[in-house]
């Protein structure tokens, strides 16, 4: 019988796979999708709310420039990063970060 401890042993153990994809293991345990809130440092008023599976590359082509909707503000700083296994789920919330409510919950809970 397998408890909870061991497949979170064995899970620790098993080792990452890195791809386009982002980084998961064979279990599933690890996240591959990530939702960002990014907070402008040169206005801090600012934020940006987006979707990757590389989260460093993305901050870096945002403070390079590389995305119009961010190149005013730069330089940014990650302030919430969320992981998730599913895909599904990470658009999901990117969304509802993007609506209305999705905002006022972002402001009062990450910042």
């Amino acid at each position: 019988m397998t408890t909870m401890s061991d497949s979170t042993e064995s899970a620790k153990a098993a080792p990452l796979k890195s791809s386009a994809k982002g980084a998961q293991d064979e279990s599933g345990l690890y996240p591959g999708h990530f939702v960002y809130v990014l907070r402008s440092l040169s206005n801090p008023r600012r934020t940006y709310t987006g979707r990757t599976n590389q989260p460093k590359q993305r901050l870096k082509e945002h403070n390079g420039g590389d995305c119009p909707h961010t190149s005013k503000f730069v330089p940014w700083k990650v302030e919430t990063l969320v992981g998730f296994t599913s895909l599904e789920k990470a658009v999901a919330f990117e969304r509802y970060l993007k609506s209305g409510s999705g905002r006022a919950f972002s402001k009062s809970h990450f910042g």
